[in-house]
């Protein structure tokens, strides 16, 4: 009982000590928590300013960067813009120095700015004025010149039809063999049967084949009164031979080839029995007499280089 007694003041001092002693371990856990969240909050403040900064130092420098390519694009401007005049002067020393060649040297020079190829343009800007300085007296710079304002020769270029058929009546009347048939076929649909009939007749001398056989349609006596069944059963006679030779070098035929012969053949012998013998005798002396007339333009240009 004594020495109960004596433990129970030593195990209550002790408890309390041990109380006292772990109080402050208990205590120590939330202040070491503010210390560690506040260390963080620092951390991430801090974390937060530098990236603040270099994002401000980024959208600076990209500043920067769009100034400089405005600067350069301006730069480039500013070079193109010097370089123009010298340009402009060096074309226009070109322009004239073409300006003051003869006509057909003209003309070539004229269709080489035409020609395309890769990374290629045509230059209308320089070869118009060429072929219209050309077409004064040249008249495959007419023929040429209708093409383009007829609107033959493909994208990029204005048309201007009246300008244009005025360009192939002047080649056509100078004897150029191609201008013949196409202005031919425009005096047709304009229902100028006469004019269309004598540049067919026209184009046929010089050995055009299909210009024999339209002038050979216009001269049906059915359709047209004024009609020369005469001079139209000469020429489907001279048409016929310039065809079969032609296909003489056919080894063989087919039966459509074969068709088509023997209703040409049909034909030539129906307009043979509307004439007399008179008409029969007159035409095929002409045939016996008949040679090909191309003209000295046509001749020319058949010599030019195709490209």
């Amino acid at each position: 009982m004594g020495l109960i007694r004596f433990l129970t003041p030593a195990v209550i001092v002790l408890g309390l000590t041990s109380a006292l002693a772990l109080s402050p371990i208990v205590d120590a856990a939330p202040a070491k928590k503010a210390v560690e969240s506040k260390t963080k909050a620092k951390a991430s403040a801090k974390k937060n300013l530098k990236s603040s900064v270099k994002s401000k130092h980024g959208s600076k420098a990209q500043d920067h960067r769009k100034k400089d390519a405005r600067h350069s694009k301006v730069q480039a401007k500013g070079k193109k813009a010097s370089n123009k005049p010298v340009r402009e002067e060096a074309r226009a020393a070109v322009s004239a120095r073409d300006l003051a060649l003869a006509p057909e040297a003209q003309f070539q020079q004229a269709m080489s700015y035409t020609r395309t190829g890769k990374r290629k343009k045509p230059d209308w800007a320089h070869a118009i004025p060429l072929l219209e300085k050309s077409a004064a007296s040249y008249p495959l710079a007419q023929y040429r010149l209708a093409d383009y304002y007829l609107g033959n020769w493909g994208k990029g270029h204005r048309t201007n039809p009246e300008l244009g058929y005025e360009y192939l009546a002047k080649a056509s009347n100078a004897g150029y063999l191609q201008a013949q048939v196409e202005y031919a076929r425009y005096l047709e649909k304009k229902g100028e049967h006469q004019s269309a009939l004598k540049l067919w007749r026209e184009a046929a001398d010089q050995g055009h084949v299909d210009a024999m056989l339209r002038y050979v349609e216009l001269n049906d006596v059915k359709k047209h009164p004024n009609a020369d069944p005469v001079m139209a059963y000469a020429y489907i006679q001279i048409a016929g031979q310039q065809i079969m030779a032609k296909r003489a070098a056919l080894t063989v035929k087919t039966e459509r080839e074969q068709k088509a012969e023997d209703a040409f053949q049909i034909y030539v012998d129906k307009m043979a029995s509307a004439l007399n013998d008179e008409q029969k005798v007159a035409a095929n002396s002409f045939v016996a007499e008949w040679q090909a007339k191309p003209t000295e333009i046509t001749q020319h240009a058949d010599k030019l280089p195709k490209k």
